[in-house]
């Protein structure tokens, strides 16, 4: 119902403000406006115009350049002006702004370096202070923009009141000579701000700014034939419906000078914030994400008990470093302090720590959780991201020239720099590098390859040191859409790179198309071939090639890499990866582990590199040192048969044997290629999956085969 009739009445309210010296002219300003409206205290506008027709000199160039400094300034409107009811009852302005703050504003600076509008969606934790620095930004748009419509959407009815209410609170503590003057209020949602009078309407129409503030629930066709020019949408997660975005909010915002603000705690991977953020992530909208990490909020500190020792675990200690060295801040030792008991309240109530991680997160991958049935310990995973994920030292491109051992990689690499980690492209730098290949160590590479089509999979590929004695350790990843066939010569690019590395391939789909490129016609010298589980030796060889999942190895694959999270044999460099990790999860339809939202490439080509090091040569090297030259001693000649389609057929030690295959076809060839005597050789020993000159019988004995595996 309309309330025209509202009146604020000048305050003396003594306010905690970042410039103490603006306390007495302000108090001197509002003694001067009460000396005024004595003489007729029914008339609050005509009071204010006399007002500032009486002032002195002095006082008008005070209200007026205060009031051109927060025009042009917000934070110093912020600190100053914009106040708020603290939880001890204290009203002050922002000063000092929360750490939290700091970050948001900074990011809006950047936002203004480049262009007139600000487009910010902030991942945050609970009682962050980013709800308030943004309603703060939003008043500061509406009263000192002409002609603004300012919009705010909370997710339900009675936080939108709050809002509201908080709002009015500010408006109401603002001087007299700053506050706008309001034509009218819809209680708990709507302010507009207009001169009363129509007479002086029609010489001045004042500001002509409009407040708005509804619930996502009400939200629907707020906004049609409006062109919001600040908005403020607080916690997204929980919103009922994306549509009231996508379809009422977002073709309103289309001002050249827009401020828009979209900030949430996480809940759950899917959803309007999740989706969001994601896009905002991987540069595919015009957001920027601002995640807000728990331990630089110093209202998360607790005290160290007095005549107490406390010492950080060596766990906190590497984490504390990993943050020094990232962003040059040093954790406080009573955040710890803090963190171990907040951790221990969750586990002791929840079960669990999910809770503490979307209300209290160190990274915006550990702030999404996934409810569902993960196929990775969550604990093992916050401990990858704490203990071992780092930026890349190098991000860019590579690919191959030339085939078999005179394999060449062509990488085009660049030193990372801010801001490259935080945005994955599909057409460059999409490898990237957190060592270097190290000339005795040994490398296997696992390759889960998609169509590459637009908005589907992406190809992936995985690069792991074998551990000498100790973890495996990730060492590179390429991510990103392209051709079967051209990714054939990216693995071969990065696998010779990484000392020729044993690569193994995903032999299903469109891997299929790049397994036989890579075998056939780059004819790469170190390729995986499967291992069967013997019942009696444990030590079987298939003469197969490349990396089958099916419904033998898909569920073990899985298990290898869940073990060494447990085992603590491996140590995972990439944060996308660990990310990706989160959402593989057990999903109702199938019943299989996989993607709930999004994707989950670099997780099977992890699954497939581990496993692979598992099951090959590789694996005996975790044990002991061998120098690479030794490495070669062990190998000795084999011969190749090719058909005339240059799909290889046979194999054998014997040259005579070779030659006699291929009299008796004509247009076959024969090559000549080295063998590792263990499990991993150069395709010698191998047929594909399928011989496709098998008898009947032998045929469905290989299918036999594939199967028992």
């Amino acid at each position: 119902m309309g309330d025209p009739g509202v009146v604020f009445l000048p305050t003396f309210t003594r306010i905690l403000r970042k410039d103490r010296t603006l306390d007495e002219p302000i108090e001197l300003l509002e003694t001067f406006y009460r000396n005024v409206s004595i003489q007729d205290p029914s008339s609050l506008s005509k009071n204010i115009a006399d007002a500032w027709q009486s002032m002195p000199d002095d006082y008008f160039n005070f209200a007026k350049s205060e009031i051109i400094h927060c025009m042009q300034d917000p934070r110093y409107f912020l600190e100053n002006y914009y106040t708020i009811k603290r939880e001890d009852g204290v009203i002050q302005t922002l000063y000092p702004f929360f750490e939290s703050q700091e970050v948001m504003h900074d990011a809006y600076l950047e936002e203004r370096k480049t262009k007139d509008s600000a487009w910010m969606i902030v991942c945050k934790g609970r009682q962050f202070g980013g709800s308030v620095w943004a309603q703060g930004m939003i008043m500061w748009a509406t009263i000192f923009r002409e002609n603004c419509f300012s919009l705010l959407v909370a997710q339900k009815k009675e936080t939108a009141e709050s809002v509201y209410n908080m709002t009015l609170h500010a408006l109401h503590l603002l001087p007299w000579w700053m506050r706008p003057e309001v034509l009218y209020r819809e209680r708990g949602s709507y302010l507009e701000f207009q001169r009363k009078s129509p007479a002086d309407r029609s010489l001045d129409p004042g500001l002509n700014s409009r407040l708005l503030v509804t619930n996502a629930g009400n939200a629907t066709g707020v906004s049609i034939g409006q062109t919001v020019r600040a908005g403020h949408y607080t916690e997204l997660s929980r919103w009922p419906d994306a549509g009231v975005y996508t379809a009422d909010l977002k073709p309103s915002m289309n001002a050249p000078d827009g401020l828009y603000i979209m900030e949430s705690t996480a809940f759950g991977r899917n959803g309007l914030f999740y989706n969001m953020w994601r896009a905002a992530i991987n540069g595919d909208s015009s957001w920027r994400a601002v995640f807000l990490p728990v331990y630089k909020m110093r209202k998360y500190c607790t005290p160290i008990p007095k005549n107490k020792a406390f010492a950080l675990t060596k766990e906190e200690k590497v984490f504390r470093a990993k943050i020094w060295k990232r962003e040059r801040f040093k954790i406080p030792l009573e955040h710890f302090v803090w963190r171990r008991a907040t951790k221990r309240e969750f586990k002791a109530t929840d079960g669990n720590l999910i809770g503490y991680r979307e209300a209290y997160p160190d990274t915006w991958q550990m702030a999404f959780q996934n409810s569902g049935e993960c196929a990775f310990s969550r604990t093992h995973l916050d401990y990858q991201e704490e203990q071992y994920c780092r930026d890349p030292k190098w991000i860019g491109e590579v690919t191959s020239d030339g085939k078999g051992d005179a394999i060449r990689p062509v990488l085009h690499l660049s030193k990372i720099s801010p801001g490259d980690e935080k945005v994955r492209e599909e057409n460059h730098r999409q490898l990237r590098i957190w060592e270097k290949p190290l000339e005795e160590e040994v490398y296997v590479i696992g390759a889960d390859v998609a169509l590459g089509v637009e908005d589907g999979n992406m190809s992936a590929a995985v690069v792991l040191k074998v551990g000498r004695g100790g973890r495996d350790e990730q060492v590179a990843e390429w991510w990103g859409l392209c051709a079967p066939l051209h990714f054939a010569r990216i693995i071969a690019g990065l696998g010779a790179y990484y000392n020729f590395a044993e690569c193994a391939i995903e032999y299903a789909g469109p891997g299929y198309g790049t397994a036989d490129y890579f075998a056939t016609d780059l004819e790469y010298p170190n390729i995986y071939r499967y291992r069967k589980e013997d019942r009696v030796t444990g030590t079987g060889m298939t003469s197969m090639l490349h990396w089958q999942t099916n419904s033998h190895t898909r569920e073990p694959m899985i298990g290898v890499v869940h073990e060494s999270l447990l085992d603590d044999t491996l140590e995972i460099r990439s944060s996308f990866l660990v990310d990706e990790m989160r959402d593989f999860s057990r999903t109702s339809a199938s019943g299989k582990f996989g993607a709930v939202e999004g994707l989950d490439d670099n997780v099977m080509a992890l699954c497939i590199a581990l496993s692979a090091l598992r099951k090959s040569e590789a694996a005996e090297t975790r044990n002991q040192r061998v120098p690479a030259a030794e490495k070669a001693k062990l190998s000795s000649a084999s011969f190749i048969v090719y058909d005339n389609l240059k799909v290889p057929r046979y194999t054998t030690e014997s040259e005579r044997a070779a030659m006699d295959m291929i009299t008796k076809n004509p247009g076959w060839a024969l090559k000549p290629v080295e063998r590792n005597p263990q499990n991993t050789i150069s395709l010698a020993g191998v047929r594909h999956p399928f011989d496709l000159d098998a008898t009947p019988w032998e045929f469905n004995r290989q299918q036999e085969e594939v199967m028992e595996f």
